[in-house]
This record gives structure tokens, sequence and C-alpha cells, in this order.
């Protein structure tokens, strides 16, 4: 257990399961996302087979960024997801999203970024709508974004903030699987399991990893020496979203 927003359990079989519960829907701010990428620490220093399950809580998988976080000190907000994000794409483990509600802007893009994604087929919700929100895409989003989103989606993803179902998300390649809703931790958790055994190597996981996204991970990290170029609603704007 890592703090009131993040629980880590396991490893059982070789699977942690890492849950976001903020009482509310899982946004990003100074706490949740420091203690997130602390149990992801504690999961590759395991020894042996390996693998995490990422999900939320009830209706939220994440709706991103705490508004009041990003509306104060938007640079650390926003690169401490930068962080986050690259830290996935280079995991060690495999990583497996149970999206068990809505995941929006950053909470999609934290649910994109892991190996597999098993998505509620009842009530899951999965919509990058940045634009929606006056709010533009980093270029560590976008790297992260090019990587796991399909050619043919990132028009509707990206540009048309398009909300989509685990039936729309399937056949667009951004979800592995659609399950009922009771079905979704379960069934992510099995997904691990049978992956595992490619984490106990994980010096060997971690260069294929970052082998294949090679291209976006330079990007993101010649992008993290440069100053924030996002543009970030004010604080007022912010507000009345």
């Amino acid at each position: 257990f890592l703090s009131a927003m993040v629980s880590l359990s396991g490893p059982d079989n070789g699977v942690f399961v890492i849950q976001l519960n903020d009482g509310k829907d899982n946004r990003f701010d100074a706490v949740l996302l420091p203690a997130l990428l602390k149990a992801l620490d504690d999961v590759e220093a395991h020894d042996g087979p390996t693998a995490v399950v990422i999900t939320g809580t009830g209706k939220f998988f994440s709706n991103g960024f705490s508004f009041e976080w990003l509306g104060k000190d938007p640079s650390t907000a926003v690169a401490s997801l930068h962080k986050l994000l690259q830290r996935l794409l280079r995991l060690s483990v495999p990583s497996v999203a149970a999206i068990n509600g809505h995941a929006f802007a950053g909470g999609a893009m934290l649910a994109l970024a892991c190996d597999h994604k098993v998505m509620n087929k009842e009530k899951g919700m999965l919509c990058v709508n940045e634009l929606d929100m006056g709010m533009g895409l980093s270029p560590q989003m976008l790297a992260l974004l090019k990587a796991k989103v399909p050619t043919a989606a990132q028009g509707p993803i990206l540009l048309g903030a398009t909300r989509v179902t685990a039936a729309q998300a399937l056949p667009m390649g951004l979800i592995h699987e659609g399950v009922a809703a009771n079905d979704v931790l379960p069934r992510a958790v099995a997904l691990a399991e049978s992956h595992a055994k490619k984490g106990l190597k994980k010096v060997v996981y971690k260069q294929v990893k970052e082998g294949l996204y090679k291209e976006f991970l330079d990007v993101m990290v010649a992008a993290d020496a440069a100053p924030l170029a996002v543009p970030v609603p004010t604080p007022k704007a912010l507000a009345q979203l």
C-alpha cells in the first residue's frame, strides 16, 4: 500500500496490481503521480517472473490532470506526466491497462502507454480530449500517441477528440479486448500472468521495448531538454471546464 490514492498489491503468480483510487475520478496531482511512479519502481525491483496491471476504481480509470494542479503549476504537472509516459514505454516488465471506466486525456495516455489493454465493454470510454479543453499536445504526448494510436485512428482520436467505447476501440487497434465490467480486472490479471515469464529477464524485455519505441523515445528525451512546448489553458479557463 503506497498512499490513499494509489495501492499496490501482489505479486500473485508474478502479477502486481496498481489501483488508482482518489475517491473521485483519479486525476493526476502532486501526490498521485509520484505514488504511481514509486509503485512502478517496486514492481521492477521484484525478482522472478513479473507483470503489472494498472486499473482505476468504480466508473473511472482516470480523467487525467487535476485542473487545480495544472492551473497552479503547469510546467511541473506536464513534466510529471511526460516522465510517467516515458517510464511506461521503457518499463522492463509486461504491463496491462485494465480500463474499468472512463479514461480521458492524460488518463487515456496512461492506458495507451501500457503494453496490453483490456476495456470495460459496458461502461468504458476512452478519449484524448485535450483539444476540447483548449489544451495542446506536447511533443512528448504526441510521440506517445503516435507510437500507440494506429495511423488510421489518429484523425478521429487526436484531432476529433472522439469518445470511443470498447466496441469502437477494438477495431481501431486501441485496445486488445473488450469484456464485461466484472471481468475487466480478472481478465487483465490473467493476461498479465500469461506474460509474466517475459518479465523474468527484465534487461531483455526493456531492450526490446526501447528498440521498438526508439524513434519516439528520442523525441521525448530531446523535448525534455527544451522549455515546455504545449499551450495550457489559464486557471480561469480550466475552472470553467
